[in-house]
């Protein structure tokens, strides 16, 4: 918030966002710029930051009808400044910043969806102590959340591709604190995410307006669950008569004022968050949460929650806005070059939504609990094997990882957005030609139609950009790319040793990209004690970015070889069972 203080002599305001790590007295070199009074966070909150940005042109969003919903019914009636109810407010999105000492994210903000790759925050938000922009990389967005610290189910989880912070605004003066964050992934809408529409030009006519974040409770701490309060819009005249000191020197016509003066009112932690109303049954973002007073008291740096408080209004930016978010159009967003194969068509519709997402992995766990005296849910977990995802419900695996009396408790866990997520198995589809090793007559042979797809119950977030393409080489030929790496959590692939498709085919494995020298563990490490269940190809794509394709699954495992099942044969399979039909209309686009 911006708020009177009295340390402070011409430093009259201080941000709503929570960032920093200490408490500070202010110093005459503190009053000379805005960014030097920015409210220290109070209390530790080591999460996983999120963040949304836009890409998607919001005047599209505003026309088609498809913003503004809230599909969670109401359980009860809420008043003001009490907890909301998960899924009251579907747009309301965490911001979280990184700290590179520590490795650690703490929640900073809060901001609003309005696209599906756009977030609306305050620029006040997105800017660092010293005045400068921060860096996209530091940013995270969360989407569908309720509880702070917990991530659900149906939460998401987006890095920022872009930072678009007003070039107006200045780090000593509250005008024109806005920012988009454009997302590197695109989000998907559902019953607790969706977007919020903006205000036409000329929409005009509140009296009530409500404001949700988790903000400083009346105990000084950030709230837990999501909190929500109704509040009315107040005059110029109100709003400088409650404050001068304050709101004399701030407001502007790009900024209106709301609140009440009984102790219920936005706090530190709330900035960026929208002020909403429904219209015609559509909610609107008719404002962002930018200021408010401070607190006259020893506890320096907290908002006064009977103050009333500044908001910045969308209403005024809507050019701006809009001008930003077709400037910031990404190359996701290109057409999809319809390929003879739907899994190539499939892999670059998946990479078109996840340009940039190098950090991420594509191994899946195939696990069940061992069950005796100890409870089902405390019970030790068994890794059968690993698998990779080939689209949002389906995973490639070697067939011989099926347990056909452990079906039942089978799951698979894949990492999203930093947590560990089970899945439940729906069908486990082994290749028809599979043989049991029991069964077969020369079992000191691979199978090699030991594979299989592990069909989910229920489909993994595409924010989580973990489906790996698939490398087509027509199965008629038996050579192997020669860059060709074993995919695992440490580089493995160094040294002279070698991989073994088949029974026959022998390849030199090579460092990852970018790498050269012996293995980190040295030439003596043996094959069978190293993690690296896939066989991978780098490539770099036409947007620049590395991507791996899946070669093979590795079967067997000595200290001098990989024996592995090439992918390529079994594409024409793959195909018809994960996509059955290779007509995209008919899908609506969607895979």
């Amino acid at each position: 918030h911006f708020t009177t203080h009295p340390l402070l002599t011409r430093c009259v305001f201080t941000c709503v966002g929570i960032r920093g790590e200490s408490h500070r007295q202010p110093s005459p070199q503190a009053c000379q710029s805005y960014t030097a009074c920015i409210m220290r966070r109070p209390t530790s909150v080591s999460l996983v930051h999120p963040l949304l940005l836009l890409s998607l042109t919001v005047r599209a969003i505003g026309v088609n009808g498809s913003c503004g919903q809230r599909p969670i019914a109401a359980p009860g009636t809420i008043t003001g400044g009490q907890s909301s109810w998960p899924g009251q407010f579907p747009w309301h999105a965490a911001l979280f910043q990184r700290s590179e000492p520590r490795l650690t994210v703490a929640y900073a903000c809060g901001g609003f969806l309005v696209g599906d790759r756009a977030v609306i925050t305050a620029a006040h938000c997105v800017t660092a102590p010293s005045g400068y922009q921060l860096a996209a990389d530091e940013l995270t967005v969360r989407l569908g959340l309720h509880d702070l610290l917990t991530l659900a189910r149906h939460s998401q989880e987006h890095r920022v591709r872009t930072v678009h912070r007003h070039a107006n605004f200045s780090a000593g003066s509250p005008r024109h604190d806005l920012a988009l964050l454009a997302l590197r992934t695109i989000v998907e809408f559902g019953l607790f995410v969706q977007p919020i529409c903006l205000p036409r030009a000329g929409e005009w006519e509140l009296r009530f307006g409500t404001v949700s974040g988790w903000g400083l409770t009346e105990g000084d701490v950030v709230a837990r669950t999501l909190r929500a309060s109704t509040m009315p819009l107040v005059s110029y005249i109100r709003c400088l008569e409650s404050d001068s000191t304050l709101f004399g020197q701030v407001l502007y016509d790009g900024m209106f004022c709301a609140g009440w003066e009984n102790g219920t009112n936005v706090c530190n932690g709330d900035s960026g968050g929208a002020f909403v109303a429904n219209v015609n049954g559509s909610w609107t973002a008719y404002g962002i949460v930018s200021i408010t007073g401070v607190r006259e008291d020893e506890t320096p740096f907290r908002c006064n929650t009977k103050s009333l408080a500044g908001f910045i209004s969308t209403t005024r930016y809507l050019g701006w806005i809009e001008s930003v978010a077709e400037f910031s159009e990404p190359d996701a967003t290109r057409e999809v070059i319809q390929s003879g194969r739907i899994s190539e068509t499939v892999c670059q519709w998946y990479r078109a939504r996840c340009a940039g997402r190098e950090d991420l992995s594509y191994l899946a766990s195939v696990v069940r609990p061992v069950l005796g005296a100890t409870p089902r849910r405390y019970a030790r977990l068994v890794i059968d094997c690993y698998a990779v995802l080939i689209s949002d419900r389906f995973l490639l695996a070697p067939a011989s990882c099926y347990r056909r009396a452990a079906l039942a408790t089978q799951f698979i866990i894949v990492e999203v957005a930093g947590q560990a997520v089970d899945y439940r198995i729906r069908t486990f589809h082994q290749h028809p030609a599979f043989v049991n090793g029991t069964e077969r007559p020369a079992p000191e042979e691979p199978d090699q139609s030991n594979l299989a797809l592990i069909e989910l119950e229920r489909k993994v977030p595409l924010s989580t950009c973990q489906f790996v393409c698939l490398w087509n080489r027509p199965s008629e030929s038996d050579t192997l790319p020669p860059n060709i790496f074993l995919y695992s959590a440490v580089n493995v692939s160094a040294g002279d040793k070698s991989i073994e498709a088949g029974s026959a085919e022998v390849m030199p494995v090579r460092p990852f990209a970018g790498q050269s020298g012996p293995s980190v563990h040295g030439e003596g490490r043996c094959y069978d004690e190293l993690l690296a269940p896939m066989v991978m190809l780098p490539e770099l794509a036409a947007d620049g970015y590395r991507y791996d394709r899946l070669v093979g699954i590795v079967l067997e495992r000595t200290c001098t070889k990989i024996r592995f099942i090439k992918v390529a044969p079994f594409v024409g399979w793959i195909e018809g069972i994960v996509w059955p039909s290779a007509n995209l209309e008919a899908n609506g686009g969607e895979f």
